[in-house]
């Protein structure tokens, strides 16, 4: 079940395919939009692709 794959792939910190598990998956570059930002992700073994969703965890201050 693909839910479930999901919710390993995050887990395992998005490094494996969420179709076939391989380690052989490629990251485009990200963009952003307004307080989102998205990542395309492919599969270099089995070809699958889906989109990476990212939200915002923290914020890091810098000393003046």
């Amino acid at each position: 079940m693909i839910i479930s794959s999901i919710d390993l792939y995050i887990k395992r910190g998005a490094t494996r395919c969420l179709y076939c598990g391989s380690e052989n998956i490629n990251g485009e570059h990200f963009e952003s939009d307004y307080g989102s930002a998205w990542q395309d992700v492919k599969c270099l073994d089995c070809d699958k692709e889906w989109t990476d969703l990212y939200t915002l965890t923290g914020v890091d201050l810098q000393e003046d």
